[in-house]
């Protein structure tokens, strides 16, 4: 499971990695990982993934970015190695 956590600044100014980890070392469980933080200006967003979900959380290197666009995914991929065939 991952928790995200979110820092949006209405006063205009930019949001800095020092309180996004703040907002998300509050969330982050005894045998979690980070994930790592994106800033852009007002807003920024973090992820706290628990180890012991999935060993595939382990590889979670949310949020996700290319071409402008981020993505983040809070949910369950089942059946990834049918998944990676596929693709």
């Amino acid at each position: 499971m991952t928790d995200f956590a979110a820092v949006v600044r209405r006063d205009g100014q930019a949001v800095d990695e020092s309180s996004l980890e703040r907002v998300a070392t509050a969330l982050k469980p005894v045998d979690a990982t980070r994930v790592r933080p994106w800033c852009d200006g007002t807003a920024g967003l973090a992820g706290v993934a628990e180890r012991r979900f999935v060993p595939e959380n382990t590889l979670d290197s949310q949020p996700a970015s290319a071409g402008g666009c981020l993505l983040l995914f809070d949910g369950l991929l089942a059946h990834r190695a049918d998944l990676i065939d596929a693709l």
